[in-house]
């Protein structure tokens, strides 16, 4: 393969830089193509239920008004605000700019898969066989994790913030009323700081499986991280519900860091055990 800079032509043996360059930018042109084509999806088409027999299918039509992202918004809204909290259009774009953050939190995690595969193909070559493995291993469990803190947060956080500010928002005498971008960026925000948070499990066993850090460092600095929760937790949640969110977010961090903690021991103590003559050969 010869690449041209100006007038010259240089083979990819002489500068592999510049090829490696061109494999990055392919690929980040490949994961953006699947995030562009996905919030196309999203935002511009609609789902149409047909019955065929005796199930049902859907296909998507275009239709801006009703789209996925729309229809998305409306059940979020319906689930997480109080019945009486009114989410009104303080600018001219709002509910329009929250329409579009809908569609791109939802093209970005339809097309997450495509970017974690582009990443690892593109950093295969570069891992050992032990870092390849461990790639493998955490990630399925990490998706599922970062998943499971999206689902926690918009399940049990979010509803309880907006009650609360819905009855602080009574007792003060003031029309409950919420700024619909406010709404989606807080919504948006919560789910991808508590979906990253629920990754420290993933990232303590990561560190420990390749020996940067040894497994009895997590259990032996445990008050540490009992402390650093509840202040992640504070920083997530900055005294939005005196202290019952707080507090929640706090205790889940914290039995997080104790389960990486364990199963950073437990791979490590298996590392340790000695092969049987079987697994040698």
């Amino acid at each position: 393969m010869r690449l041209s800079i100006g007038t010259a032509e240089v083979s990819q043996n002489e500068l592999p830089i510049l090829g490696h360059i061109a494999e990055l930018i392919h690929r980040f042109l490949i994961s953006l193509a699947a995030f562009f084509v996905f919030f196309i999806l999203f935002f511009i088409f609609k789902p149409v239920w047909v019955d065929v027999g005796s199930f049902g299918i859907f296909y998507p039509y275009p239709d801006l008004f009703q789209s996925f992202a729309t229809e998305f918004f409306n059940y979020a809204r319906q689930q997480l605000l109080p019945p009486h909290m009114l989410l009104i259009n303080l600018s001219a774009f709002d509910t329009f700019v929250a329409i579009l953050y809908t569609s791109m939190a939802l093209a970005a995690i339809f097309s997450s898969p495509v970017w974690f595969y582009e990443t690892a193909s593109f950093l295969g070559p570069a891992l050992k066989q032990r870092e390849k493995r461990l790639l493998q291993l955490i990630l399925i469990p990490a998706s599922l994790l970062f998943m499971a803190g999206g689902l926690f947060a918009y399940k049990i956080v979010l509803p309880v913030i907006f009650k609360f500010l819905y009855i602080f928002t009574l007792s003060t005498g003031v029309e409950p009323t919420l700024g619909v971008g406010t709404f989606v960026s807080t919504v948006i925000a919560y789910i991808i700081a508590l979906g990253l948070s629920f990754e420290i499990p993933i990232i303590m066993i990561a560190v420990s499986y390749v020996g940067l850090v040894s497994y009895d460092t997590w259990l032996r600095n445990w008050r540490y991280a009992i402390v650093g929760s509840f202040i992640m937790a504070m920083l997530i949640s900055p005294g939005a519900t005196g202290g019952i969110i707080e507090t929640t977010i706090g205790l889940t961090l914290t039995a997080l860091y104790f389960g990486g903690a364990i199963m950073s021991r437990t791979l490590a103590l298996r590392k340790m055990k000695p092969k049987a003559p079987e697994d040698q050969d």
